[in-house]
């Protein structure tokens, strides 16, 4: 599955990120205090772009279940709910 990024103020500025495979996504958020968008899937894969270098952030590892929901706090800390 891909996410495609664009930039609103600058239409020509496209990006694509490709998220855990073939796996649906279940869930996107922005963080609120840093330049950092998760992304989770109904595998329990998820993903990190930093909006800052425009990069994928490599993690390891997944959930066994689907990621439903999650937030982040003030201090760039994230959790997920799953089912």
């Amino acid at each position: 599955m891909f996410v495609s990024l664009w930039n609103v103020f600058n239409n020509n500025n496209m990006v694509e990120m490709e998220v855990d495979g073939k796996s649906k996504i279940s869930f996107i958020r922005w963080a609120k205090t840093h330049p950092c968008l998760a992304i989770g899937t109904e595998k329990g894969g998820f993903a990190f772009y930093n909006k800052k270098n425009q990069k994928k952030i490599p993690t390891m590892g997944k959930h066994s279940k689907r990621i439903i929901s999650g937030d982040w706090n003030k201090e760039g800390l994230l959790s997920f709910i799953l089912n």
